[in-house]
């Protein structure tokens, strides 16, 4: 859980790493977590 809060302490600091980790998370899962429904 540790690793999560790192990326998202680095995405409130830069907004093109969280768009890079956004995509990372949406293909690691693919893509059910945002996927529209």
């Amino acid at each position: 859980m540790e690793r999560v809060n790192a990326r998202v302490e680095a995405m409130r600091k830069d907004p093109a790493e969280g768009r890079k980790t956004l995509s990372g998370i949406t293909s690691w899962n693919g893509g059910a977590a945002l996927r529209p429904r």
